[in-house]
């Protein structure tokens, strides 16, 4: 697997768990098989643009944006606060609106 292929993996989990989702949450929440997701999380397969477009449409529509390639050769998750409040078990509360900003680079 490339390592285009393992940051965009790397993303997808990142922002799965920026929101406390199983790999099942978040097959369920974007019809994606969760055999799908486990083999890409584990780097089995390289992931369809298909099914990357489907998963970063799943987590925006829940609040976390993926910017690629911020830093350079990394990438940045923007959570927006209705992601906060929608999970509040695993966060620290936060007013609407706010934004939290995680940067990763490879």
């Amino acid at each position: 697997m490339d390592m285009q292929a393992q940051k965009v993996i790397s993303a997808l989990k990142a922002g799965r768990t920026a929101l406390s989702w199983s790999q099942d949450e978040l097959a369920k929440r974007s019809g994606i098989a969760l055999i799908t997701i486990a083999r890409m999380e584990a780097g089995r397969v390289s992931p369809r643009l298909s099914t990357v477009g489907r998963l970063k449409q799943t987590l925006e529509e829940e609040g976390v944006r993926i910017i690629d390639d911020s830093p350079q050769g990394g990438f940045t998750l923007l959570v927006e606060g209705r992601a906060l409040i929608q999970h509040p078990h695993s966060r620290p509360s936060r007013a609407e609106g706010d934004r939290t900003a995680v940067s990763k680079r490879k």
